[in-house]
């Protein structure tokens, strides 16, 4: 009986020299997990001395460009059972042209809707009190269309009482926004909308003689802003202002240790963000060992390489999430774990490829030099019979019978363990990189190709 042996042939950023493959990508789940009750104080405690106290305070925001973004929002898939919601079956005795959507976070008002002409959505029903019943203030008129941020109808809902899936109320707000320009909106598609809290908790105090103003975003649409690296921050001192293109960017992650122009702080948050309750900030500036951090590409001739490009690391054990950049920074000591990062390479110059690397972990240890040294990547490619994946003993092979039906991995690790994933080919798209799928060749014994083949979307 004839066999097969399986080959694979890299198109990917070196491809022309064989240097990098495409690594599978991950998927993620429209399911969202349970948000655990928010760890609060019972009673405020003052301060010690030298710490910078901010009393936080709700506010809803108003238009989206006069305003702090969250620059993140969240679409949720969910069941058929939006039949079952009365508040759905009150709307639909009043109105005809109706697109359910859901957010399993808002209990007591999972189901919502948008009222569409033709394609055009031109209201927002959403039941504000929970109750299950319709009323004249629960139809939110969209915005004018001047004032939508990323050219797709937008809609805010008044302040609320939100009733959130670990049994709290708080005061909440939130923007839709409805993809007009992606998924195609009629009345046998449904809208493709996201969600995105548009309130945040906002307090000032005095730092070093300058008053500072600390803004507290929330995590998703659960209702929790304290959650550390889930949460963001921003924080300004003085006559601080952020650029223009800066509002764009993502604010960084809520941790336990804060750095903001070249000095930590402790960050600490005592009460919580419910009905009836308040949280209050505390700063204190970091006296613990600091540590130096460079970031090394192995050298690998003819190849230039550009390592200027933000990081997320974390140190989950300490509640520690940073955003840093560039080939040296600062970390107070901790194991921490590279979450992700970004590289540009190339031969003609440095900026033809770029690689997505993740999965990297570094002992920081206390007031040192550490380096991390990166390239020298290994591929492994591992094939297993489908029909025996879910086995414990399931092996890797590169020889099947033919017609067996084989899952592929395929997985590229540099000299500190990094894990190189997704490679974009900078020039071949005007709108930022084209992703670059590795070749698959299925060749017999002989080594004559059987058939060729792509691994798609990743």
């Amino acid at each position: 009986m004839k066999k097969t042996i399986v080959s694979i042939t890299v198109l990917a950023a070196l491809g022309a020299v064989a240097f990098f493959l495409l690594f599978t990508s991950k998927t993620q789940q429209s399911e969202p997990i349970d948000t655990p009750i928010e760890e609060h104080a019972e009673d405020f405690i003052e301060p010690e001395q030298e710490t910078f106290v901010f009393e936080m305070t709700y506010r809803g925001l108003g238009l989206p460009k006069d305003e702090p973004l969250y620059n993140t929002s969240v679409g949720y898939s969910g069941s058929n059972d939006a039949n079952d919601s009365s508040f759905i079956q009150a709307l639909k005795a009043k109105v005809e042209n109706l697109q359910t959507i859901s957010n399993f976070n808002f209990r007591g008002a999972k189901w919502s809707a948008i009222e569409l002409e033709g394609r055009n959505p031109v209201a927002f029903y959403f039941d504000l009190n929970a109750d299950g019943k319709m009323s004249d203030d629960e139809k939110i008129l969209p915005l004018p269309e001047s004032e939508w941020l990323f050219k797709n109808p937008e809609f805010i809902t008044p302040d609320f009482m939100m009733n959130t899936r670990d049994g709290r109320q708080v005061p909440f707000r939130v923007l839709l926004r409805v993809h007009c320009n992606g998924r195609l909106v009629d009345q046998t598609s449904p809208p493709d909308c996201t969600w995105s809290p548009h309130c945040v908790l906002e307090g000032t105090s005095v730092i070093d003689g300058k008053t500072a103003t600390l803004i507290l975003f929330a995590d998703d649409t659960s209702g929790s802003f304290t959650k550390f690296g889930s949460g963001s921050y921003s924080l300004h001192i003085g006559d601080e202002k952020k650029e223009e293109t800066e509002r764009f960017k993502s604010n960084p992650l809520l941790s336990r240790i804060i750095h903001h122009n070249g000095i930590f702080y402790h960050l600490n948050l005592i009460g919580n963000h419910e009905k009836g309750q308040t949280i209050r900030a505390e700063l204190k500036k970091y006296s613990g060992p600091i540590s130096d951090v460079a970031v090394k590409m192995i050298e690998r001739k003819p190849f230039e390489f550009d390592l200027d490009f933000p990081w997320g690391i974390a140190c989950k054990e300490k509640s520690l999430y940073f955003k840093v950049s560039g080939d040296r920074f600062k970390l107070p000591a901790g194991l921490y774990e590279f979450t992700k990062g970004h590289m540009s390479y190339g031969v003609e110059n440095e900026n033809q490829w770029t690689v997505l690397i993740e999965d990297l972990e570094k002992e920081v240890g206390p007031g040192q030099v550490d380096t991390i040294e990166l390239g020298q990547p290994v591929l492994s490619v591992t094939a297993i019979d489908v029909d025996e994946q879910k086995k414990n003993d399931a092996k890797n092979q590169s020889v099947f019978l033919k017609g067996t039906k084989i899952r592929f991995t395929r997985t590229i690790r540099g000299t500190s363990g990094e894990l190189y994933d997704r490679f974009y080919q900078n020039h071949l798209s005007a709108h930022g990189g084209k992703r670059v799928d590795p070749k698959i060749r299925i060749v017999d014994s002989d080594g004559g190709e059987i058939t060729p083949g792509k691994a798609e979307y990743g």
